[in-house]
């Protein structure tokens, strides 16, 4: 076979042109030198034309010469410049521009698809963040800001006067959800705690188009929204809206939670209450013992490309449900919960299934890189590696994300039935205090009564005495009267007694004084 000669380096290919340079220099030089010693030899032969001549050819080989320099300096300079140049106080040679160029094709291919290792991105690039981009505005949905109010109504309808966005145009009857911006603080003021403050729930009853007429010669065009409320509204909700600032944000589908959005720490502690920013500070921190299962994620290889389906409650413009899929390449490392979700009528495989089908392979840590190798519901106890560390599976904890529309229609739910349960408390409280009213006046008149009959008792008392001494004189009349009634009962026996005996005696006389027949 015919042998390849090997290609040179840039680096030998600057060094030869280096020498070569300055060999072409010496060269010039020598030239010059002979070529005066040549004409100072010849000095007997001169003519005029001869010296005009020499001086002419000397002066112009001196330019060429002076320039052929500085053009050569120049190369060199930009040699330097390319390739770099190594000085005598350097190790290495310096970066020049030809490894520049190539460090920063090399960024921008990372910049533009990543940073792979061992076929796994380590870094995303544009086309992966343009792809979260993408998916964080499908969940977002579409965002008008800059919004001004121009009239507020007493029943919470607000004129809404909204730049005209290209694409994203306003219909009528479409559902938005509001928030306002606090005014900036005055000086000495305090920094307004939250940076937007919900407004409700609106639907856009009405939509005008207008031109803004203090815009310059053209008018920028906006759009009038009549935002009516879709929900009934509490006082002090339609006073916060009354209240609210002159700039108003509104979108077509409430913000989704997410973990990342609370993950700086200053933002924590200034838009969560104190009870709850302890499940905020640990979200994504690694899992401890007696943590839910139902909480944990583990992180995971896959083994093959798996796509995974989920059916979504919303739906298309065709009325059917909307599909979202999310693929995983052969290779790709992801967080997994642990469990398998079921949503509906479809289950979202967890780790533990993916694992048991041969999809996945549970990734481990070493303790002293991750955690205190903690014992996982399902997971083994860590092992023991030459008796000095522990593996652990690589878990973390993950709170519930929270639906804020539903989570707001339930708060409103309650409110409104604690609204029905204080009229109705407030209805029992006035039948109540009617009542009382009525008992109260009952009980005067009854303790009038009670006055009166004790007026009357003591009144029957007296007369009661009255009566039991008359009722005794009567009984002293009475047993006298019984006793005059036995003695004139023996009385009149007596006297019957004495009639009858003298009725016998006279009818003896008659009988005895009449003559006989």
């Amino acid at each position: 076979m015919r042998a390849v000669r090997p290609r040179p380096s840039w680096l030998q290919g600057h060094l030869f042109a280096m020498e070569t340079n300055q060999i072409l220099l010496v060269v010039a030089i020598l030239a010059a030198v002979l070529f005066l010693v040549s004409v100072g030899l010849s000095y007997k032969s001169w003519q005029w034309f001869t010296i005009t001549l020499l001086v002419m050819v000397f002066g112009t080989a001196v330019t060429h010469l002076v320039l052929a320099a500085y053009v050569l300096k120049t190369q060199e300079s930009w040699r330097e410049i390319i390739y770099g140049v190594r000085r005598p106080d350097q190790e290495k040679r310096s970066r020049g521009l030809k490894q520049h160029t190539a460090d920063l094709q090399l960024a921008t291919r990372e910049l533009q698809f990543g940073k792979r290792e061992n076929g796994v991105t380590t870094r995303e690039g544009i086309l992966q963040a343009e792809q979260r981009l993408r998916g964080l505005l499908v969940d977002r949905g579409s965002r008008w800001a800059n919004c001004e109010p121009a009239s507020r109504g007493d029943d919470g309808t607000v004129e809404l006067k909204v730049p005209n966005p290209e694409g994203r145009q306003l219909r009528q009857d479409m559902l938005v959800f509001a928030f306002a911006q606090p005014a900036a603080p005055e000086d000495g003021e305090e920094e307004p705690k939250l940076a937007l403050e919900y407004m409700g729930e609106f639907r856009i009853s009405q939509i005008a188009i207008g031109e803004d007429a203090d815009a310059a010669e053209g008018g920028a065009q906006f759009t009038t929204a009549t935002l009516v409320p879709s929900l009934p509204l509490f006082d002090e909700e339609i006073q916060r809206i009354s209240d609210s600032s002159d700039q108003w944000t509104i979108y077509d589908k409430m913000p989704v939670d997410s973990h990342y959005l609370f993950a700086d720490v200053e933002d924590r502690q200034r838009w969560l209450p104190d009870s709850s920013l302890s499940e905020f500070e640990k979200d994504l921190q690694p899992a401890e013992e007696g943590d839910p299962s139902d909480r944990i994620e583990v992180l995971v290889r896959f083994r093959d490309d798996y796509t995974a389906t989920i059916q979504l409650a919303e739906t298309n413009e065709d009325g059917d449900p909307r599909t979202v899929e999310i693929e995983f390449r052969d290779g790709e490392e992801a967080w997994v919960r642990k469990d398998t979700i079921t949503l509906g009528d479809q289950q979202i495989l967890g780790a533990d299934d993916l694992e048991a089908q041969g999809i996945v392979r549970v990734k481990s840590r070493v303790r002293s890189n991750f955690d205190s190798g903690i014992k996982l519901p399902g997971y083994p106890a860590p092992e023991a590696i030459d008796d000095v560390r522990q593996v652990a599976v690589a878990a973390r904890y993950v709170r519930p994300l929270r639906d804020f529309r539903t989570l707001f229609r339930s708060v409103r739910g309650r409110r409104m039935q604690q609204e029905i349960e204080v009229d109705a408390i407030k209805l029992q409280t006035k039948q109540l205090e009617e009542d009382l009213a009525d008992g109260k006046t009952a009980l005067a008149a009854a303790e009038a009564a009670v006055a009166r009959l004790k007026a009357d008792s003591a009144n029957l008392l007296r007369e009661e005495q009255a009566l039991s001494a008359h009722l005794a004189g009567l009984d002293q009349q009475h047993e006298q009267l019984l006793a005059r009634r036995q003695a004139l009962l023996e009385s009149n026996a007596r006297l019957a007694d004495e009639f009858a005996q003298r009725q016998q005696r006279a009818a003896r006389e008659i009988d005895r004084r009449a003559p006989a027949d």
